[in-house]
Formats: C-alpha cells, sequence, structure tokens
C-alpha cells in the first residue's frame, strides 16, 4: 500500500513539473514576441512551481515594457533574497525604484 501511494505521489509530481515546464516554455516564447502581458500572467502562475531563477530575466523585462515597477520591485526582492551574485539585481532595483518615481 504504501508502494502505490509513493509511486502516485512521484508521477503526480512528475504531472505537475512537466506541466510547468511547458508553460515556462509558452512564457518565454511570448515574451520574446514582445507579448508581455501573455506572458505575465504565466510567469506569475510559475512564482510557486518553477525556481526563479529559470524566468527571472525575462519576466523582470516584460515587468519594465509593461512599467509594472512596483511588481517588478516586488521580483527583485525575491530574487536578491535566493542569489548570491547581488550587485547587478541591486543595480536593476535602483533603476526600477528611479522609474517608478517619475
Amino acid at each position: 500500500m504504501r508502494i502505490l501511494l509513493i509511486i502516485a505521489c512521484c508521477i503526480y509530481s512528475f504531472n505537475v513539473s512537466a506541466q510547468s515546464n511547458t508553460d515556462l516554455k509558452v512564457a518565454n516564447k511570448y515574451a520574446s514576441r514582445g507579448e508581455c502581458q501573455k506572458a505575465n500572467e504565466i510567469y506569475n502562475s510559475l512564482e510557486p512551481k518553477v525556481n526563479i531563477l529559470s524566468y527571472y530575466s525575462n519576466f523582470l523585462k516584460c515587468l519594465l515594457a509593461e512599467q509594472e515597477y512596483s511588481s517588478a520591485i516586488v521580483l527583485i526582492k525575491k530574487t536578491i533574497k535566493k542569489i548570491s551574485w547581488r550587485t547587478q539585481i541591486y543595480s536593476r532595483f535602483r533603476f526600477c525604484i528611479q522609474s517608478q518615481r517619475r
């Protein structure tokens, strides 16, 4: 019985992971085409399922293109907590703050 439960959990987690990867690819295609609003909707749904570093750059570009500076700041703060190469992130953070004030 336990083995069946473990197998079922593994299959379920594999399906969720595969769907997340498919969604990530679709969102990246939208972002590359400049359809940032569609990409942002998918990126927002991916956040709890996929490592933020796998789509951070595209998501940030789309947020900035849509002038969603407060959302970009939230994204940058989340990313700063997860990475060690923070200097590049801090410069983007300053840019968002300055852009929001304009």
